[in-house]
């Protein structure tokens, strides 16, 4: 378990979502939008699967929002993850 804000993660979780950040903040960087938004459905369906198998986590939900272009969705995002901290 990886502890961030002082929640724990599970690892895998930390590791895939740090490996999808990481290639979205460079294919952003590197001006690729289409690879972008490829990734950023990997996230989210990554996101989603995670919470359908019961393995939900705040860290997740934030993450989506941080690379939500749509302000109105990423606050909803930020309040999920807000809900799922509590």
């Amino acid at each position: 378990m990886k502890a961030v804000g002082g929640m724990k993660i599970p690892e895998d979780i930390y590791e895939r979502i740090l490996d999808l950040a990481t290639s979205l903040t460079n294919a952003s960087e590197f001006g690729d939008t289409k690879f972008y938004w490829s990734l950023y459905g990997e996230l989210r369906k990554f996101c989603e699967g995670e919470s359908e198998s019961g393995r939900d986590h705040p860290f997740l939900w934030e993450t989506l929002a941080d690379f939500t272009s749509d302000d109105r969705a990423a606050i909803t995002l930020y309040a999920k993850a807000l809900e799922k901290r509590q």
